[in-house]
């Protein structure tokens, strides 16, 4: 189905969410989320402060949506195309390992703080054995995962939805247990070992 053409309405909408949530984000990072106010965001933004009340709710609104900034930023990874479906074993070792280097960016400072706020706000799943709802959490994967499949690229005995929902529980486990252990290790070799050893179990070579 073709994608509506945004208006220049919603093109604006948009790229004023994406300021506060950039700015928002930089002032964490400097000063430590709990030290930063919706103010200083809207001050920033140069917007008020009810726009930012508007599009996120509160100041815990705009950390929770950074899982939507991991996604979008981290897209083109997973996009069905000759040459992803070619080698989907790397091309899914690629996508979880940049969305990876987007949680080193952050730190784990300001990554364990969205897993905090996340988990209260009911973003993270706590449970792994209902891999519909682990996999609706990232449609793009699931997509991209069947498409391998069907085209024969990509050979397992586990669906599409099973093999998501086991990567998704990896990489919220990692990125977690390495702000739980203060960023003292790599998270990008740590990871790479991990879904080496995922794919080996669900038989994808």
């Amino acid at each position: 189905m073709e994608q509506r053409r945004m208006t220049k309405q919603q093109k604006a909408s948009k790229e004023k969410k994406q300021r506060i949530f950039s700015n928002a984000l930089e002032l964490f990072q400097k000063y430590g989320y709990d030290n930063v106010t919706v103010a200083e965001i809207a001050e920033k933004s140069e917007i008020s402060e009810g726009s930012i009340y508007n599009f996120f709710g509160s100041k815990a609104g705009i950390l929770s949506d950074t899982i939507n900034y991991v996604l979008g930023s981290t897209y083109d990874y997973i996009t069905v195309t000759e040459e992803h479906l070619a080698d989907p074993k790397n091309t899914m070792m690629e996508y979880m390992l940049a969305q990876g280097k987007i949680f080193e960016r952050l730190g784990w400072e300001l990554s364990q703080k969205f897993y905090s706020v996340a988990m209260q706000n009911g973003q993270v799943p706590y449970d792994s054995s209902y891999a519909s709802v682990m996999a609706s959490l990232n449609p793009d994967m699931v997509e991209f995962v069947q498409a391998a499949k069907e085209k024969g690229t990509l050979k397992t005995d586990y669906s599409a939805e099973e093999i998501v929902a086991v990567s998704l529980v990896l990489r919220y486990g990692l990125v977690l247990t390495w702000t739980q252990c203060s960023g003292s290790y790599n998270l990008l070799e740590a990871s790479e070992t991990a879904f080496n050893m995922e794919f080996r179990a669900l038989g994808i070579n």
